[in-house]
């Protein structure tokens, strides 16, 4: 039944420092029913996959320095960069058994956060 009603519906994957959610919709349908922003627990996640999607929204947010917003966080090196890299891979995986009636879910991970 719930992969009918969710028949043709997306999701994007990525992080956006302060947003407090890493889905978004990912076409009209889905912004339609569920807004463009989603939260967490408005999908039908398992508990595991939910609180570790929160630990990565919490992590990413420390990429910046809250001071001065438009600059990377020192101790974001290219090691942590990669680090969360991974973290995120497997948020993506996590998503992706938990919600198989998704048609799509995608990874838009971290544009333009590279150390120069």
């Amino acid at each position: 039944m719930i992969e009918k009603i969710f028949q043709g519906f997306c999701l994007k994957y990525f992080f956006e420092v302060g947003s407090g959610v890493c889905l978004w919709a990912g076409n009209e349908d889905t912004k339609q029913c569920l807004g463009y922003a989603i939260e967490t627990e408005k999908m039908n996640l398992s508990e595991n996959t939910k609180k570790w999607l929160l630990y990565l929204i919490a992590w990413f947010d420390t990429s910046i320095d809250w001071s001065c917003p438009t600059e990377i966080a020192r101790h974001w090196t290219e090691e942590e960069y990669a680090r969360f890299l991974n973290a995120a891979n497997k948020g993506l995986q996590m998503i992706q058994i938990d919600l198989p009636e998704f048609r799509t879910v995608w990874n838009e991970n971290l544009v333009g956060l590279e150390n120069e």
